[in-house]
């Protein structure tokens, strides 16, 4: 806070506001700053290196920045809008953007390991017996069939018949 004036610095005084803040000497309009070198206010001062109105300036071009679309978070904000899905490419709608799915456990990969793909045939077998269904061992044809058990039993046992031709073509 500003000490009082005398009468003959009043004209002076008359500037100051308050702490290190007084008029634009340029302008007349907004404040200024005590520390800049020209007394002036953010818009009038000339100094690009003015310590007074340094976090102004830093301020006023992460402003623009964002407006213009330019700072970081603008561009992060349009790569992930980039990355968007149409509505319907997966049956699951809480998927919104690539990259929020993952693969837990991938078929051709399971049934490429011998071991577990012969380990799930076995059990496969075991609980087809069990069900008292004699055909159930047998591959079906490719043709499409009405229920989604048979379309399924149907692209297993196809995706196992293509396992053990790669498992034979690398022996």
């Amino acid at each position: 806070i500003s000490e009082p004036c005398t009468p003959k610095e009043e004209s002076r005084c008359a500037n100051v506001t308050s702490g290190d803040k007084l008029l634009c000497k340029k302008c007349n309009k907004k404040l200024g700053r005590r520390a800049c070198p020209e007394q002036a206010c953010l818009n009038c001062c000339s100094d690009v290196k003015c310590p007074a109105h340094l976090e102004g300036r830093k301020g006023r071009k992460q402003r623009t920045a964002l407006l213009e679309g330019t700072s970081e978070i603008s561009i992060l904000a349009a790569q992930k809008r980039e990355l968007a899905l149409q509505p319907g490419v997966f049956r699951e709608p809480a998927f919104h953007f690539i990259g929020e799915t993952l693969t837990i456990w991938n078929l051709t990969e399971y049934f490429a390991n011998s071991k577990w793909r012969d380990d799930a045939l076995r059990k496969s077998r075991q609980r087809n017996s069990r069900s008292g269904n004699p055909g159930a061992n047998a591959v079906l044809s490719k043709r499409k069939t009405g229920s989604r058990r048979k379309r399924f039993k149907t692209v297993m046992d196809a995706l196992y018949q293509k396992s053990l031709e790669k498992s034979d073509n690398s022996s």
